[in-house]
C-alpha cells in the first residue's frame, strides 16, 4: 500500500521529466502566476484605465513557460528567479 500512495504522488511529475519537488515548485510558480492575472483583470474590470495590459501579458509569459517546460520538462523554471520577469 505505502508503494502505491508513492506512485500516485509521483507518477505525473515521472512522466513530465521532473521530480515531486520540481513538479510543486513549477505548479505553484503557474498557480501564483495565475492568481496575479486574476488579481490584474478584476482591478481592471472595476477601473478599466488601470492594468490595461498586465493581465494578457502576464498570461502569454506563463502561456510560453508552460509550453517550454512541455517541451524540455527538466528546464521548467522553479522560481521567478529562474523564469524571468513576468
Amino acid at each position: 500500500m505505502p508503494n502505491r500512495l508513492a506512485d500516485a504522488f509521483t507518477r505525473h511529475p515521472r512522466e513530465a521529466g521532473q521530480t515531486y519537488g520540481q513538479h510543486l515548485r513549477f505548479a505553484l510558480y503557474v498557480a501564483g502566476q495565475s492568481l496575479a492575472a486574476g488579481a490584474a483583470a478584476a482591478v481592471h474590470a472595476v477601473l478599466p484605465f488601470l492594468l490595461q495590459h498586465s493581465a494578457g501579458r502576464r498570461i502569454r509569459a506563463l502561456v510560453e513557460q508552460i509550453e517550454q517546460a512541455r517541451r524540455a520538462p527538466s528546464t521548467a523554471p522553479s522560481s521567478k528567479a529562474d523564469a524571468g520577469r513576468v
